[in-house]
């Protein structure tokens, strides 16, 4: 394959983009490579690259903001040139097509990014151009939508209108993350304090994110209002009836399997605490190895292979219809 910038005429052929209008300076372009996936616009991404290792010329922060007046949705962030050859796929609908719902991804190599910022990039519209002194290539306009690292699979500050639902009609949006399955018969919002809440008068509820990854260096979440009954992390979880919980009440720390519905304890630990206090769980996945604290101590330790491939993570809250629960707030699952 030629590579991005094959038969141009200028020994830095960079700087010919300083006259081609809409076009970053010329400064702003570093050579990187990239690798290419198949997504749906949701981060994070799975899956193997289409394309790996492909060389590019990609801007900075340059178009950040840019036809905000078309769509508040699209940032625009970095714009990216390519071997006219090389397969993009976007969601742009010209002509009333539909939406294309196979929108790439694309990961930057070779930019000495920070590591807490995310190399992951969408795609937003991709057309080809005549650069001068380079010539033919495909140009690439990319949204960041985040700046968290590749690192987190899954991350909510539960940050939106006050009383939005977690899944339904008008969804919320996570911070990282595909968005949220809540379990039936449950129901949980966002309220205005930036805590995920139960909507009164409804179940227990459980909901859950896909992460890709059954296994997870860290995943926390704090429990704000603790109360009698447990809040926490639900984690592999397949649906509300198979999970590994991490549960804090004002009385025990516990490891829970729920197969079928049915609870075994795989450890536990009473602790004294009160009330409508907050307090951290945390857990880390490795195979069979379950390890769980409350507020980085009160450690727990169990081993148990049940749902071990499962790539699902979540929260549980607790309560009997109307009565006092938790709130939780700060979730993210960590690679």
């Amino acid at each position: 394959m030629p590579g991005p910038f094959s038969g141009a005429k200028s020994r830095n052929p960079a700087r010919a983009l300083a006259n081609l209008q809409y076009l970053p300076p010329a400064q702003n372009f570093v050579p990187a490579t990239v690798d290419i996936f198949s997504g749906t616009g949701s981060y994070p991404i799975t899956g193997t690259a289409r394309a790996s290792g492909v060389p590019c010329l990609v801007s900075g922060n340059w178009m950040a903001g840019h036809r905000q007046a078309v769509s508040a949705a699209d940032a625009h962030t970095h714009v990216m040139l390519l071997d006219p050859s090389i397969e993009i796929r976007d969601p742009y609908r010209g002509n009333a097509q539909a939406t294309g719902i196979t929108v790439d991804a694309i990961r930057t190599n070779g930019e000495g990014l920070p590591t807490l910022t995310s190399p992951w990039r969408f795609v937003v519209i991709s057309f080809l151009s005549v650069v001068p002194g380079i010539g033919r290539r495909k140009v690439v306009v990319l949204d960041q939508r985040n700046n968290y690292s590749a690192s987190v699979l899954l991350k909510d500050t539960f940050t939106d209108t006050a009383l939005t639902l977690l899944d339904g009609g008008s969804a919320h949006v996570m911070d990282v993350g595909a968005g949220w399955t809540v379990n039936p018969g449950g129901n949980l919002q966002v309220n205005p304090s930036l805590q995920l809440d139960l909507v009164i008068g409804t179940a227990p509820s459980r909901c859950w994110a896909e992460s890709g990854r059954s296994d997870v260096s860290s995943a926390s979440v704090d429990v704000q209002s603790l109360a009698a009954n447990g809040a926490g992390l639900a984690m592999r979880i397949s649906d509300q009836n198979n999970s590994i919980e991490f549960r804090l009440s004002t009385s025990t720390g516990r490891i829970i399997k729920r197969n079928a519905g049915a609870e075994t304890v795989l450890a536990t630990q009473n602790v004294s605490l009160n009330s409508g206090t907050k307090h951290t769980v945390a857990c880390v996945l490795s195979g069979s190895s379950l390890t769980g604290t409350f507020d980085g101590a009160n450690i727990l330790t169990a081993t148990d292979s049940f749902n071990s491939t499962v790539t699902k993570h979540g929260c549980v809250q607790l309560t009997d219809a109307g009565s006092a629960y938790a709130k939780l707030a700060n979730f993210v699952v960590n690679q």
